[in-house]
């Protein structure tokens, strides 16, 4: 039996192999796993990354070389993963006048869930022959033993978590849900786990809150099973999102978010104290705690920077810059949004740059600077569509009608407005804006163009309504 230091410097080499198959560093994945091997010549683990790590190469030195032949397999069947969405993120919209359209307040700020990535590095763009090739390892008749399938799955899974993190967000759950169903059939609580929460993230972002909400409860029950006091917390925070932004449950979120809280500091777990510290600000926004939430945010920051996580900096950034919004304080809202756009822009983080997008055209709105609103919030509409993130499209459409509104092209800043309050991805901020301004022109529009724009809006597919709105609004 090798000694203790051997298997701690094995533990150390296979943790960061996995860790390199989340940069797509396949030299880093196989030097990794050749290490192993040369001290655990039948090691499972290393052989499936040293056979990742293959096929990543090759797909990486010929973009022209075609993936390896796929065997036929059967389809997931419905009972085994919940059935396809046909829904997508998260955001709040400016409210028309000076005083905010509810009780709460009407910052739009961003939650954050946990991918359990490594966010030091940007993300590259995956080719799509690469995920044939991780399909092709996890299918291919040679992968006869148990464990070492569980491996190619883990890795695919973790694939999967890339996606969307690139905005590809149909492709990220598909993948997901093929793991799954491994893990869930060899019984691998940690694996599912790892995929039910990621699949609650993916839904929650397309705007199916109720599939979220499935995920996301069973993966706390899998979670709980481990007896892993991280994953727990994980499951608990995740939770906390989908409850905070699709039912408005606010005191519940922040039961979860505490509870989540508790475990991570206990455990030490930095990175995921600088996750649930930001969306606790998020809770502190809608109670009108302003000072509290900028806390709680620059907490998370100061966290975020310390571990090296980008992408956590950037959506504290733009939490904070939607905190100098309400605040008034447009100046270092805008810098705070750019900074935030920067960084989202260099990690290809397309939701990240829709929601700076779209808050940058709050601050111009509130500013009375039409025009330059106007264009930002058509381009975070464009953006936000192309990757399907609905709910991130709802909040575009209720600032557009904003603006018209205060241009004066009520019956066009009607029409929009009727959608992102009737639509089932839109979340409760961005619908209860869009609801109040709604109401403020309801006397000034006759009760027949209302009747009919309210069948019209339920009868027009939603691509139509966004193609419409870019290719007739121009700022």
């Amino acid at each position: 039996m090798d000694s203790e230091r051997i298997q701690r410097m094995i533990f150390r080499l296979l943790d960061e192999a996995e860790e390199a198959v989340f940069a797509l560093d396949w030299q880093t994945v196989g030097n990794r796993a050749r290490a192993v091997l040369a001290f655990e010549p039948d090691d499972q683990d290393a052989v499936a990354f040293l056979t990742a790590a293959g096929r990543g190469l090759a797909t990486e030195g010929a973009a022209t070389v075609p993936a390896p032949p796929r065997p036929s397999r059967p389809k997931v069947e419905p009972e085994q993963v919940s059935p396809p969405v046909d829904a997508v993120t998260s955001h709040p919209a400016p409210s028309a006048g000076k005083e905010p359209a509810t009780p709460e307040s009407s910052v739009r700020s961003t939650a954050q869930p946990e991918l359990e990535l490594d966010d030091s590095t940007p993300p590259q763009p995956v080719p799509e022959a690469e995920v044939d090739a991780g399909e092709y390892a996890l299918q291919a008749p040679t992968v006869e033993d148990q464990r070492r399938q569980l491996v190619l799955s883990k890795v695919l899974a973790r694939q999967g978590v890339f996606y969307f993190r690139l905005g590809r967000y149909d492709t990220a759950r598909e993948i997901l849900i093929e793991s799954l169903s491994v893990f869930r059939d060899v019984g691998a609580l940690e694996e599912t786990s790892f995929c039910l929460n990621n699949l609650g993230q993916v839904a929650q972002v397309l705007g199916a809150y109720e599939e979220a909400k499935q995920f996301l409860e069973e993966g706390l029950e899998a979670s709980r099973d481990t007896g892993d006091p991280s994953r727990i917390a994980l499951s608990l925070h995740n939770l906390g999102i989908v409850t905070f932004h699709s039912s408005g449950e606010y005191a519940e979120a922040k039961v979860l978010y505490e509870e989540s809280l508790s475990i991570r500091r206990k455990v030490g777990d930095l990175a995921g104290m600088a996750f649930t510290l930001n969306n606790l600000g998020n809770v502190a926004v809608v109670l009108g705690a302003l000072d509290e939430a900028r806390r709680l945010f620059r907490e998370s920051s100061d966290i975020f920077e310390q571990v090296g996580n980008r992408w956590g900096s950037a959506t504290c950034l733009n939490n904070l810059a939607c905190i100098s919004y309400e605040l008034g304080d447009y100046a270092e809202s805008i810098d705070q949004h750019q900074e935030s756009l920067a960084i989202c822009r260099e990690l290809g983080d397309q939701g990240g740059i829709a929601n700076s997008l779209i808050g940058q055209g709050d601050v111009a709105c509130a500013q009375e600077e039409f025009a330059g609103s106007m264009n930002h919030y058509r381009e975070g509409l464009k953006v936000s569509s192309e990757i399907n993130a609905i709910s991130l499209v709802m909040f575009a459409l209720a600032g557009l009608g904003t603006v018209l509104a205060k241009s004066g092209e009520k019956e066009k800043a009607a029409e929009l407005l009727v959608i992102a309050v009737h639509h089932p991805a839109a979340e409760r901020e961005a619908r209860e804006t869009a609801e109040a301004l709604l109401k403020e022109l309801e006397p000034e529009l006759s009760p027949q163009f209302l009747e009919r724009i309210k069948e019209s809006g339920s009868e027009r597919s939603l691509d139509r309504v966004v193609d419409e709105v870019l290719n007739t609004l121009r700022g």
